[in-house]
């Protein structure tokens, strides 16, 4: 049985690679998805990057319906990625998005939630094509690797 160190509740605050306030190049930014140093990102100044706050560990429900969702077969019942994984992993993991509150409206992200008062999917839909969701995808795995405290399984 895993044993996991801890809790559901512990979160990651995130600030994607496509973010106008960052001003580091693509090395940078890979070291501070390792360490969520916001110091390695050169913030400019006079903004506010959007933070995109994630829960570090999920629940064993909702990590059950992930492991269900990994691997899907095609019409040939070929096993292949699911495409739609990283968008449920993040729907679930997504707790709060922090934006800069002196932004005008019209530039604001358009955060849309769902019956649940999650993020919507549609919303991930529309972070996925603006390549956002790879960032929070890699710094959830990457915030388990660099820090060692993920999951760890009994020998």
């Amino acid at each position: 049985m895993p044993l996991f160190l801890g809790s559901e509740n512990e979160t990651i605050k995130v600030i994607s690679s496509k973010d106008s306030c960052i001003r580091c190049n693509d090395d940078e930014y890979l070291d501070y998805l390792e360490t969520l140093d916001e110091e390695l990102l050169n913030l400019d100044p006079d903004m506010e990057p959007t933070r995109f706050i994630l829960r570090k560990v999920l629940s064993e429900r909702d990590r059950q319906v992930l492991n269900s969702l990994k691997i899907k077969k095609d019409k040939r019942g070929k096993p292949s990625v699911n495409t739609d994984y990283m968008i449920e992993e993040i729907y679930l993991a997504l707790e709060d998005i922090e934006e800069d509150p002196s932004l005008p409206p019209e530039k604001r992200l358009p955060i849309a939630r769902d019956l649940k008062g999650k993020v919507s999917k549609d919303f991930l839909k529309f972070l996925d094509q603006a390549n956002v969701l790879n960032d929070l995808h890699s710094a959830r795995d990457l915030s388990f690797k660099a820090r060692g405290d993920g999951p760890l399984k009994k020998s």
